[in-house]
């Protein structure tokens, strides 16, 4: 280690982050107990980062029961150093209601109902999950004392040092030095590739919008008129959420308003029926199937709360196998 304080800069500050400055608590007093400077450049709120943040559809979902969830180690961990168990999600939620854990914000009225109906075959929604996950940061942090900073920015470039160590330039000008970078940048964009550059090409030739591949929230669905077709390419995660993002309608702005027991989109006025969507994909595998779930179901018929009896119709779901080819 250099003479001076070592500094430890990490590019990201998702859940990737603040798993690792646990581990850094944990291991810290066998390892190193000397004063350390860690700094975390992350234009989003620290925690949940871009993909957990809070600000996002409150329809969508985890694909992960509260009771699976967990930032925590315990002893089922192969992990160096000691573990440090503690509350999942599910757990908790439960700890925010009776008030064993108190260090958390308030809360709008939506995450609170959230809370009292989570149990632990709940599929939590990602605006709840941000809020464990920000708290989960906000504790990891603490156990280390004064030594993490947190930018609110994004890095824009890594060059060598002069003494061995790195450079490492936020987008508000101050540069920081680092004897360690780490990049926990989670999910990350692409440049659209040349299947991807033809789709668009095709579609703005005949009248149509193409989107590319991105995180399913940050995508401008705008162009998406009410009744027109879509067509999406696959269908696991992202699927879903378009799913949800469409028809409820809440990711363009639109507010529902039923009319003869049809839900609508209305923005303006102007709209009729949602987006039929159609999706094709490449397995025989239809829905996205987590190993070793326990869902189960009430028993009794259920009713679908969310379904057009109108637009049923229109639903016309085929499945073609492509295995083997």
């Amino acid at each position: 280690m250099p003479a001076t304080i070592p500094a430890i800069v990490f590019i990201g500050g998702g859940p990737r982050t603040a798993g690792v400055l646990e581990r850094i608590a944990a291991n810290r007093p066998d390892v190193f107990a000397g004063p350390l400077q860690i700094h975390v450049v992350e234009p989003h709120v620290p925690g949940s980062g871009r993909i957990w943040r809070y600000h996002q559809d409150p329809g969508l979902l985890l694909n992960s029961m509260a009771a699976d969830i967990t930032m925590f180690t315990d002893g089922s961990v192969d992990c160096e150093g000691p573990a440090a168990p503690g509350p999942g999600l599910a757990q908790w939620a439960a700890g925010v209601l009776d008030a064993s854990i108190i260090d958390v914000p308030d809360f709008p009225q939506q995450l609170w109902d959230q809370l009292r109906t989570l149990d632990g075959t709940t599929f939590p929604t990602r605006q709840l999950q941000s809020q464990y996950l920000e708290w989960f940061f906000r504790r990891a942090a603490k156990s280390l004392g004064r030594s993490v900073t947190v930018h609110r920015t994004t890095a824009v470039g890594i060059t060598a040092g002069p003494d061995g160590g790195h450079e490492v330039e936020p987008a508000n000008g101050r540069t920081l030095h680092a004897d360690i970078v780490v990049t926990a940048l989670g999910h990350t964009d692409s440049q659209p590739d040349a299947v991807s550059a033809g789709y668009s090409d095709f579609a703005a030739r005949h009248g149509g919008y193409h989107a590319a591949p991105s995180y399913t929230t940050d995508v401008d669905y705008s162009p998406v008129a009410a009744g027109q077709d879509v067509i999406v390419s696959g269908m696991g995660l992202g699927f879903v959420d378009l799913l949800v993002l469409l028809i409820e309608g809440a990711a363009a702005g639109l507010r529902r308003r039923t009319t003869a027991g049809c839900a609508t989109f209305r923005p303006d006025g102007s709209h009729g029926c949602g987006p039929a969507p159609g999706a094709a994909c490449r397995t025989t595998r239809r829905f996205p199937q987590p190993c070793g779930a326990r869902l189960r179901g009430r028993r009794g018929s259920l009713r679908p709360r969310r379904w057009n009896p109108c637009c049923s119709s229109t639903a016309n779901w085929t499945s073609t196998s492509t295995y083997g080819r």
